[in-house]
């Protein structure tokens, strides 16, 4: 990107965030309103982008393959298949390939996450109520 697309940018971003009622205008000089789900992507891609990061938009009912999935997920395809062949995360069927809606292994992500947390804080919580929270464990092999 360059530096004056970079400015460009920065200055949207700031007038998103200043706007109540954002707008377009159209080529006959009318105001269009823009819809508040519109108005919410826009100022998620104008935040990233100001940040330098790239963006990209991509339909929730998009398939992915197994493949895709496991490495959204940041584990092996036997393991997705794995959860898939237990129905954890919904699925189908395009011939003999299964197929995986990105909306459905976002929801996935975000509950495994959620879990991750929970069980987390609550190990935490029981090393600090025994006491033992900043202490570290000595391996089994030291005297």
């Amino acid at each position: 990107m360059q530096e004056s697309e970079s400015a460009e940018i920065q200055a949207l971003y700031r007038l998103f965030l200043m706007e109540k009622t954002p707008a377009l205008v159209g080529p006959d000089r009318k105001s269009i309103p823009i819809p508040e789900s519109i108005y919410n992507i826009l100022l998620q891609v104008t935040g990233y982008m100001t940040q330098g990061k790239g963006v990209s938009v991509v339909p929730v009912m998009r398939e992915l393959t197994t493949q895709q999935a496991a490495n959204m997920l940041g584990m092996s395809r036997p393991f997705l298949v794995g959860l898939l062949s237990r129905n954890e995360i919904p699925h189908h069927k395009t011939g003999s390939h299964r197929r995986i809606y990105l909306k459905d292994l976002l929801a996935y992500r975000d509950k495994r996450d959620k879990n991750r947390k929970h069980v987390l804080a609550e190990i935490a919580k029981r090393d600090v109520e025994d006491g033992t929270y900043d202490q570290m464990p000595a391996p089994d092999d030291c005297e």
